[in-house]
């Protein structure tokens, strides 16, 4: 209900501590492979045995077992990518779009190679794919692989500093949730696509109706606090996870039809203040 400026010094803050808490984590991964810790070096041990691949699902057959199993994580892992397309919707707001936009685009891409990418991959070295904490029946927080590679190091209390980041880190997702969340719906309403009432702002340019709206989705959180809050949640995640796909569609639909209208105008890609790399012909991909 705050003005942008709020929002974005608050993200800011929270962005330097979530840069700051996963720089030492990928420090830490590093030093605890070459043996840093009280276990030794782990090297690429558990790549060995168990082995780097798990036995899969669903089918007998274990390449194809292995593969379903693959296709079944890319619903998670899709989950974990989306949102980095969202920076197009703060371009509304922004002081100097052309500028502080494209700026923000082409970090996307170091952020994904260095945050998720080799995190993932040292989590993979400390972390065997039958290690029983992933199964665990308590919480979502305990199953997590990155407290779990933290744990089997043998270092204490490090578990709880990285939780305590992890939680200022879903401050910061529902944060942003809310803000891109409420921007939508303000467009949708101001191109008719919504409720007029959705229009409505404060003094300072804030749609109230849409943010509040926007926030009460917030509290399907507390599914997770059910006995059956397991399934609750994993609901929500494919639901999410899918409705995520859809919107990367329709943006590669949108950006061909950009391109196209375009070239039927006679206006040139390098006339634009940013041109994303093998576009228009990545768009397709999606498709």
């Amino acid at each position: 209900m705050f003005p942008v400026r709020y929002y974005g010094e608050i993200e800011f803050w929270i962005a330097f501590i979530k840069v700051l808490s996963i720089t030492g984590f990928i420090i830490f991964c590093i030093c605890m492979v070459c043996g840093a810790g009280p276990y030794g070096p782990f090297g690429f041990r558990y790549w060995k045995n168990p082995g780097s691949w798990g036995p899969g699902i669903i089918s007998s057959n274990k390449n194809e077992a292995r593969f379903l199993g693959w296709v079944s994580s890319l619903i998670n892992a899709a989950f974990t990518y989306q949102g980095t397309e969202l920076v197009g919707v703060t371009a509304g707001e922004a002081s100097n779009p052309r500028k502080t936009v494209p700026n923000a685009i082409k970090k996307v891409i170091f952020r994904i190679l260095i945050f998720y990418i080799l995190c993932l991959f040292l989590v993979g070295l400390l972390v065997p794919y039958n290690d029983p904490k992933l199964t665990s029946v308590t919480t979502y927080v305990s199953k997590s692989p990155f407290i779990i590679a933290i744990q089997n190091s043998g270092i204490p209390f490090l578990d709880s500093i990285f939780n305590g980041a992890i939680l200022i880190t879903i401050v910061s997702a529902g944060n942003s949730n809310v803000y891109v969340g409420s921007r939508i719906l303000y467009g949708l309403a101001k191109n008719g696509s919504a409720p007029k009432f959705f229009k409505n702002t404060t003094k300072t340019g804030v749609p109230y109706i849409a943010v509040l709206t926007t926030s009460m989705f917030g509290s399907l959180a507390y599914l997770e606090l059910s006995i059956s809050g397991g399934t609750a949640f994993e609901w929500l995640l494919n639901i999410v996870s899918i409705a995520g796909f859809f919107v990367w569609l329709l943006i590669s639909v949108a950006h061909i039809r950009f391109m196209q209208v375009l070239k039927y105008r006679g206006i040139s890609r390098d006339d634009l203040p940013y041109k994303a790399k093998l576009m228009p012909w990545l768009a397709d991909f999606p498709d």
